[in-house]
């Protein structure tokens, strides 16, 4: 079900403290009633009062519903359900745990800070290629961009098959969408008509998408770009850094990309990109913040720019997590969707053994790459030795996931809340989970803790 947008322009994000109070801001942008909400996610008006007026949790199948049609991320829904404040934009559909996180959206930083946060991590990306990818895509798309008009999906199929590793869909560890990127490569004929006409999306169909690649030359066009938090923001622009890294001839491409609010254009602007044109649509009442533009630069200037990407330090408060390691490490073995799947890699330079002489020891070089294995959801995962003392172990080796199957959001989730104040019963309703397994949870993270001190 596709609710209405009404011309109300969320475009901050604002602090909430509440599930009730953010489903109230939602139903004034929408400029819907109760009684339609009720019914799109199938609980009575009655059981929405309560959730309005806090005096009553959602159940987490509830949640999962309410995200799915008001397009809301599943972390803001869990968190504030257990009341932990939560950072969110209706308009731009972002969301933090912090102010000052924010800022990062509009920062070169973005490709190589160690920041992020604890509950905004991407489990797996695909391809854009189903229909139903590209609905959401799209519905998301209109709301963002405010365009009434988006381009063919058949368009977007022909840029998945020719660029699968730049036209992804994010999904969190509960299955909910969470983030996109559409990029087309088109000729620099049918990109000059473009910027002429000044139009985002001109004549572009499946038949002017062109393999640029096989060609030597073209425009690497990211007309759709939405993410819900940073992580996922620095994931996707990691992902980009790497892919384009590979292409020989850089001086011999454009790199162009549509902008919609101030950070998106404070980006761009680090990059080296130039502003094309600019506009505003009718559709929606636009502030300064959220003025559609486009924006290029040659492919080798933008390189240049970004630098190399520091590898990429996990970490939630005291929980000690892992690093993601460059791309470069035995491509041969994992193409960029697996590295996107292997969130989780274990401290390069330590240990884990407890008899080898360099347990906790860093910096001496005796952890080595060791092969991969595949886990149970069909990703990757990377395996290590240690030179010194013989022993192997795995990418979640020195982290708090080490022995769960859990998916590591639910398990970071249930740690933040926990640190918050938040009782072990609560926490297990707000995620659907037993009582036994969050103490498991715990146990599993203070061992981890004090393996680290």
């Amino acid at each position: 079900m596709t609710l209405p947008r009404t011309k109300v322009a969320h475009t901050n994000a604002k602090l909430y403290k509440s599930l009730g109070s953010l489903i109230k801001g939602y139903r004034k942008w929408r400029g819907i009633s109760q009684e339609a909400l009720a019914e799109s996610i199938k609980i009575s008006v009655r059981e929405l009062q309560y959730w309005e007026a806090d005096s009553r949790s959602a159940r987490v199948e509830n949640l999962h519903d309410l995200s799915e049609i008001a397009g809301i991320p599943m972390q803001v829904c869990v968190a504030l359900n257990a009341q932990q404040p939560v950072w969110y934009s209706l308009r731009t559909r972002r969301f933090t745990y912090s102010s000052i996180e924010e800022a990062l959206f509009s920062s070169p930083d973005l490709l190589k800070s160690s920041q992020q946060s604890d509950e905004g991590i991407i489990t797996k990306y695909d391809t854009v290629k189903t229909d139903k990818h590209i609905r959401k895509i799209l519905s998301c798309h209109c709301d963002i961009y405010g365009t009434e008009n988006p381009i063919a999906g058949n368009a977007i199929k022909a840029a998945g098959t020719l660029l699968p590793d730049l036209n992804l869909i994010a999904f969190d560890s509960w299955g909910h969408y969470v983030g996109h990127q559409i990029c087309l490569p088109i000729i620099y004929d049918l990109y000059r008509q473009l910027k002429k006409q000044k139009e985002f999306e001109g004549d572009i169909t499946d038949k002017t998408i062109a393999d640029i690649l096989n060609m030597g030359e073209g425009v690497f066009y990211f007309y759709s770009i939405f993410t819900a938090n940073t992580s996922a923001a620095q994931t996707i622009l990691r992902n980009n850094h790497r892919y384009l890294d590979k292409i020989e001839s850089k001086e011999k491409y454009v790199v162009a990309r549509n902008a919609v609010t101030a950070d998106g254009r404070n980006l761009s602007d680090s990059f080296g990109m130039k502003m094309i044109f600019s506009k505003k649509t009718a559709n929606i009442h636009i502030q300064t913040e959220t003025v559609p533009a486009m924006y290029e630069a040659r492919l080798d200037v933008i390189m240049s720019r970004a630098g190399k990407p520091y590898p990429l330090i996990k970490e939630s408060n005291n929980f000690p997590l892992s690093v993601d390691f460059p791309v470069d490490v035995d491509k041969n073995k994992q193409n960029s969707t697996d590295l996107i799947n292997n969130q989780y890699q274990v401290k390069p330079d330590i240990c884990p053994n407890p008899d080898c002489v360099f347990y906790n020891v860093i910096n001496k070089g005796n952890i080595v790459f060791n092969g991969t294995y595949r886990k149970k959801d069909g990703s990757l995962s990377r395996r290590f030795l240690c030179n010194k003392c013989g022993k192997s172990f795995c990418a979640r080796a020195g982290s708090v996931f080490y022995g769960l199957r859990t998916p590591e959001e639910k398990v970071l989730m249930s740690l933040k809340l926990l640190q918050n104040g938040e009782s072990i019963q609560g926490v297990s309703k707000a995620l659907g989970v037993k009582f036994d397994t969050v103490r498991h949870w715990m146990k599993v993270a203070a061992k981890q803790i004090t393996k680290a001190e």
